[in-house]
């Protein structure tokens, strides 16, 4: 999602004055879709039915996602195409995570604000999995699960949901 954005708005807004880099990154722009866009729209998969117990998810929309990429309903789309998975919307799942690059580093004290404020809202969503599109959020939020001692719940990118209930891989 963070690389997404970064090609598809920042890279562009950043080569603006030399017009051979901005005509490039204009072009890499057009080409550069997130993965459930790219899964969703063209590959138009068909999931085989699955012998798995359905499980309940609710969904993080990353920063780059919903404010730079506007693709949240994506991975939304593509679990809603996912056999036995039903989606539980959660308060604030445009909130940022606290991740937000340098940000969680910088800002150290605020970042780990904003994921209580993340986790917390995902946890009282009462669900196993949370699905998360950004390996930056994963990972910031993999860290508050851990300090949080937060066992019972579960960070997970689509791919790796989709891989599982395909029976692709094993947990």
């Amino acid at each position: 999602a963070t690389c997404g954005g970064a090609f598809r708005h920042e890279i562009p807004e950043l080569l603006k004055d030399d017009v051979e880099g901005y005509q490039l990154a204009e072009e890499i722009s057009k080409k550069t879709m997130d993965w459930a866009s790219f899964v969703v729209d063209v590959l138009n998969p068909s999931f085989p039915e699955t012998r798995e117990p359905e499980v309940t998810v609710a969904i993080h929309d990353s920063c780059h996602l919903a404010h730079t990429q506007k693709t949240q309903g994506k991975a939304r789309e593509l679990m809603n195409m996912l056999p036995g998975v039903r989606i539980v919307e959660m308060k604030e799942s445009t909130l940022c995570c606290g991740f937000g690059g340098s940000f969680s580093t910088v800002y150290g004290e605020e970042s780990r604000t904003w994921t209580q404020r993340k986790l917390d809202n995902i946890v009282d969503a009462g669900v196993p999995v949370a699905i998360v599109s950004s390996p930056g959020c994963i990972q910031q939020m993999n860290r508050g699960l851990e300090e949080n001692s937060i066992s019972h719940v579960k960070l997970k990118h689509p791919a790796q949901l989709i891989a599982e209930r395909c029976g692709w891989i094993y947990r």
